[in-house]
């Protein structure tokens, strides 16, 4: 199993202004702000790597090299979302799948026809009422390198569980086609709480002011009791420990 990053975050779970209230420093006073706007990203992704956690919206790809032995796909990076989309609103180049029809023509967007489930790239923005999502497009590749797509019809979409899963429907089968040695399946999917920093529970952003906090009086490595290097700050670990994905 590979996971692979598409689209980063477009936003931090803190902004600038809240670290100097936690730092004390004066939010007129610019002369750490690069250094601080490096960090909140850094300590982010600290966070998000011990809780093996996504908190912003970001674009992800899980890779397989072959379908699970039982009937359910295990998305990484909790929690996974499927934003709806509506028409008006689709970028181009983008590949969605149909959620609801309504009164939008699929078919002037790309799509090979208006139903639910159908997977296209868009090539324009569309109109009407119609939606999509971008998340947990599921696509395999045969021994020829040759790109299919599984048809959202055979799963359902578990975004309740942590991690969300994808699951085969009743009387559906994975494709028996023959994959590539390595790499043969990609599910690209959409996880985060959100696409503002309100949306991360509050412990997890008090998290990130704690860690980002020791960064800031301690610029060089810690060491602790027996010279082992400290990974996370004991506060910063306790806030985060509880919602941890194992």
């Amino acid at each position: 199993m590979t996971i692979k990053i598409v689209t980063e975050p477009a936003a931090e779970p803190l902004s600038i202004f809240e670290v100097k209230d936690h730092l004390r420093l004066d939010h007129d006073e610019h002369t750490e702000d690069d250094w601080i706007s490096a960090n909140i990203s850094g300590a982010r992704q600290d966070c998000e790597g011990f809780q093996n956690r996504a908190y912003i919206t970001q674009t992800w790809e899980l890779w397989l090299d072959g379908w699970p032995d039982g009937n359910k796909i295990e998305i990484p990076l909790p929690p996974l979302q499927v934003p709806v989309v509506t028409a008006g609103s689709f970028v181009t180049g983008t590949t969605y799948r149909i959620l609801s029809v309504g009164s939008t023509d699929f078919t002037e967007v790309g799509a090979s026809a208006s139903t639910v489930g159908i997977i296209f790239t868009a090539t324009g923005a569309g109109t009407g009422t119609g939606t999509a999502t971008a998340s947990v497009i599921i696509k395999y590749y045969g021994t020829d390198d040759t790109e299919a797509t599984f048809s959202p019809t055979y799963y359902f979409v578990d975004t309740k569980s942590e991690p969300g899963r994808v699951a085969l429907n009743s009387g559906q089968s994975w494709p028996g086609t023959s994959l590539r040695p390595a790499n043969g399946i990609c599910v690209t999917y959409i996880a985060g709480y959100g696409d503002d920093g309100y949306d991360v529970p509050e412990n997890i952003r008090r998290a990130i002011l704690l860690l980002i906090g020791h960064l800031y009086e301690n610029r060089e490595t810690v060491l602790t009791t027996g010279m082992n290097v400290a990974e996370l700050p004991l506060g910063t670990e306790a806030l985060l420990w509880k919602d941890r994905i194992l």
